[in-house]
């Protein structure tokens, strides 16, 4: 009997879930029939608010569409979360759920920062349709890494863009619950033609806001291809540009002494053994063989050149190194960039040169702030070497001067 109850429960959960998805298209059809009152809602409002562009008062017709929506998207997925649950998901948790709506209407994505977006023609289209002036809407849901869910509706009305974003987190009795939402012109944005969309934010400035308020956002629209997202998540994604200058500064294997080793040492760390440095692993310093044996074997230099270049301790035997923190790194918003490989170059020899745009949302909303190319050869028993780096165009004009970890400058 218990065995038959069971079954029952999981036909009766697997129905639920399929009417839930099965009503998409009427829930966006409702969607799309309420456009004209949430955009004619704006007039009654107080004109000072209005051309401010923030806070704008929520129809409750959304509101209400908006919590039921992201209710029923979290249902779906309950299963998944509650068997996984964490603060942070695993990339595989969140590529599943998003899965499960892969064949429906939905136009989701997950925080990951190189995740694609289920369906993404839908948004697509809406852009596409924003830029010939005609009047549309489209809803991006985002899974979040605590197993929260992000929905976002942009509004066109020909001649403005709206979003109105909620959030929704799981609470004690693990069932969705509304965390907060809000009513937002967008002040600028556009559909890049290698498939962004930029936008910024209308927020409050100066006098009524004392400190920097950043409206920013860059969503990757069109997927990258698999290739690049290999290659960008393989040989890039524990590097950045922040803390270290591999990526960021022209060398090649006749010209490596501007690189910043004691800076380097703890990404080349990760990229070896998956996971971070123990911030009070080497306070007093990184014993030689350590330091020469990681980086000789990610870079092609000798022992003779990292004791000339890096911070090289003969009494000791050691490389200083120091933990990133405010007394040897000062923020920029070039920091907080992450890579992305837009192209692909191989040889027989085994050489790769990749091409790579620093993509930077902060306060920038610049999806390609500088474009490098990258040389990395690769050897018959799987290791690879970074062969040299070089900043194209006129992109060093876009990166801050570099602060080196030990010294603070070079």
């Amino acid at each position: 009997m218990k065995i038959k109850n069971k079954i029952v429960k999981n036909v009766i959960f697997c129905l639920g879930c399929c009417l839930i998805l099965s009503g998409c298209h009427k829930t966006e059809k409702a969607s799309i029939e309420s456009e004209k009152s949430t955009i004619s809602n704006l007039s009654s409002q107080d004109n000072t608010q209005i051309e401010k562009g923030y806070n704008l008062t929520i129809p409750e017709h959304e509101q209400i569409q908006a919590e039921q929506d992201s209710i029923a998207v979290m249902n779906c997925y309950r299963d998944i979360y509650l068997k996984n649950k964490s603060e942070n998901l695993s990339k595989q948790v969140l590529s599943d759920i998003i899965n499960r709506f892969a064949q429906k209407n939905y136009c989701i994505k997950t925080s990951y920062i190189y995740s694609d977006i289920k369906n993404y023609e839908v948004i697509r289209d809406f852009l596409l349709n924003a830029k010939r002036g005609i009047k549309t809407n489209a809803v991006l849901y985002e899974i979040n890494y605590d197993g929260g869910l992000t929905r976002r509706k942009f509004i066109y009305d020909g001649n403005d863009m709206y979003v109105i974003a909620s959030k929704n987190i799981w609470n004690s009795k693990e069932q969705g619950d509304s965390s907060y939402i809000s009513y937002t012109r967008i002040k600028e944005w556009r559909y890049s033609d290698n498939g962004w969309f930029c936008f910024e934010l209308c927020v409050p400035e100066y006098p009524e806001a004392t400190a920097l308020v950043d409206g920013s956002n860059l969503i990757r629209i069109i997927p990258m291809t698999k290739e690049n997202t290999y290659y960008t998540e393989h040989y890039l994604y524990d590097l950045g540009y922040q803390g270290n200058n591999l990526l960021c500064s022209n060398w090649d294997k006749d010209h490596l002494e501007e690189l910043d080793y004691s800076g380097l040492y703890e990404y080349l760390y990760k990229l070896e053994y998956k996971k971070s440095l123990t911030e009070d692993k080497y306070i007093d310093g990184i014993p030689k063989d350590e330091f020469e044996n990681l980086i000789m074997k990610y870079i092609p230099i000798s022992e003779e050149q990292l004791r000339k270049y890096a911070e090289f301790d003969s009494e000791s035997q050691t490389y200083l190194w120091a933990r990133l923190g405010c007394g040897d790194y000062t923020p920029t918003y070039f920091g907080t960039s992450f890579p992305e490989v837009t192209a692909v170059s191989k040889k027989e020899d085994g050489s790769i040169t990749l091409t790579i745009h620093a993509v930077c949302e902060l306060f920038l909303c610049n999806e390609a702030i500088i474009t490098h190319e990258l040389m990395i050869q690769t050897k018959n028993d799987g290791t690879f070497q970074f062969i040299s780096n070089k900043i194209l165009g006129d992109g060093m004009k876009n990166i801050p001067e570099y602060q080196y970890r030990v010294n603070g400058s070079q």
